[in-house]
């Protein structure tokens, strides 16, 4: 259903069709939201409570470590989404800008590449869901596999205890020696992973894909500018500056939405990630065997899931920052009358001011929020990631540019001139060429 190929995919396509299933979207019934429910109570029920009521029921630090690091990583996705259906209204929000800013381009070459767009974000989606259904089979596949070789070639005297799915005390059955029981387990907490998996697919086709598409927005921007100065000069060339403008401030909105949606989602999971990959880091540093492979999985999980983040807010980041050194530039010297701009603007006056403070993304909360505490603790995430997985430098450098454009708009005399004549902040006092 959801891998089904699509001639002409629609924006957030798989997601949607995800979110639908489970009755978290408007346009279906919500009698459907007792599927949401029950993915939720199953995992919580199947996997987290009874490690959080019981224990890993196995003595020795290396088995504690494991089984909180498995507790959080389930209960991490529960959070996430259950963040996120209490965002719904603004996500909806979202998307219905989104396809109105795609609708305003209508130049062949937008439309190209709004379809190609469309169509790379729909393959992601896909592929990102056929990822998660491989780590899912070899998470449940190979320890069953094991056991039953050991349940039946195996004598009961020389027969180690069977490799469990996740590191707990499953109420009061023997999970560790019996068959029987480990049987029962086996079947209830294999299909509370598949509730998990189903719960990730969401995070990776809606927040990863959105990420995405926030930057493709930027993207087409600096395409609409450069074609500003091709636009014949007079009353064609302001009307396409409105337009520009209108599409800029619409794009602003998109990230505030987008802001709105995942802002909380993004904090949990900075603070998950620097729990979950110390612990099972400090697991795998005393396991091996068979043991370790479900741990490995899980561990691969959360570090593929953390570095897409990355990339794609980095990415968002960037271009955004691109266009801003471009759209003023390119719109002072391509219009004829300057004072159009202002007038055009003057219902924002912070228009490109704004951009400027979106520069490093509202990804990690820290730029448009001003909160200190934010920037310390995305700072502490970096060094963690850092620490524990030397291929995400790039967090480092981030935040380093991220502190240091702030003190450049603070700074900056073209900020001041504007503030202090009561005015937009970003346009020019200079006199109009010619």
């Amino acid at each position: 259903m959801f891998l089904k190929k699509t001639a002409q995919p629609e924006p957030l396509q798989v997601g949607l069709k995800l979110l639908k299933w489970i009755g978290l979207h408007s346009t279906t019934s919500r009698k459907r939201i007792w599927r949401y429910y029950f993915v939720v109570g199953w995992l919580l029920g199947n996997i987290v409570l009874p490690r959080a009521l019981l224990g890993s029921g196995n003595e020795g630090f290396d088995s504690l470590v494991r089984s909180l690091a498995e507790m959080v990583f389930f209960s991490d996705v529960c959070i996430a989404v259950g963040i996120f259906a209490t965002r719904l209204r603004y996500f909806e929000r979202m998307v219905q800008i989104l396809g109105e800013i795609f609708e305003r381009y209508e130049t062949k070459e937008c439309v190209e590449e709004i379809r190609g767009f469309n169509r790379r974000m729909d393959s992601f989606a896909k592929v990102y869901i056929a990822y998660i259904v491989m780590l899912v089979i070899l998470f449940n596949i190979p320890p069953i596999i094991w056991n039953l070789y050991m349940a039946i070639f195996v004598s009961a005297e020389y027969r180690s205890s069977y490799v469990l799915l996740v590191e707990v005390q499953y109420f009061y059955l023997d999970i560790r020696r019996n068959i029987v029981h480990y049987l029962i387990y086996y079947v209830l907490c294999s299909t509370a992973t598949v509730c998990s998996a189903y719960q990730s697919c969401i995070k990776g086709t809606i927040f990863l894909t959105a990420l995405q598409y926030g930057a493709k927005l930027f993207e087409l921007l600096h395409l609409r500018i450069d074609r500003l100065g091709k636009v014949k000069a007079g009353e064609r060339r302001r009307d396409e500056l409105r337009r520009i403008i209108e599409l800029h401030k619409m794009t602003l909105k998109y990230t505030e939405l987008l802001e709105e949606t995942i802002t909380f989602i993004m904090i949990n999971q900075i603070l998950n990630c620097m729990a979950i990959w110390c612990m099972f880091t400090v697991y795998l540093s005393m396991n091996y065997g068979p043991n370790a492979l479900n741990v490995v999985v899980l561990f691969v999980v959360f570090i593929v899931e953390m570095v897409v983040y990355c990339v794609s807010g980095t990415r968002l980041s960037e271009n955004c920052a691109a266009l801003d050194d471009v759209a003023c530039p390119a719109i002072y010297h391509q219009t004829t009358c300057p004072t159009v701009v202002v007038d055009v603007v003057e219902t924002d006056a912070s228009l490109i001011s704004t951009s400027r403070l979106m520069n490093g993304f509202k990804f990690h909360s820290v730029l448009l929020s001003g909160d200190v505490w934010a920037l310390h603790l995305l700072a502490a995430a970096a060094a963690a990631q850092l620490a524990l997985f030397n291929s995400t430098p790039f967090i480092i450098a981030f935040v380093h540019r991220t502190m240091i454009d702030r003190h450049k708009i603070n700074q900056s005399p073209r900020h001041d001139r504007g503030a202090a004549a009561g005015g937009a902040p970003w346009i020019s006092t200079r006199p109009s060429p010619g």
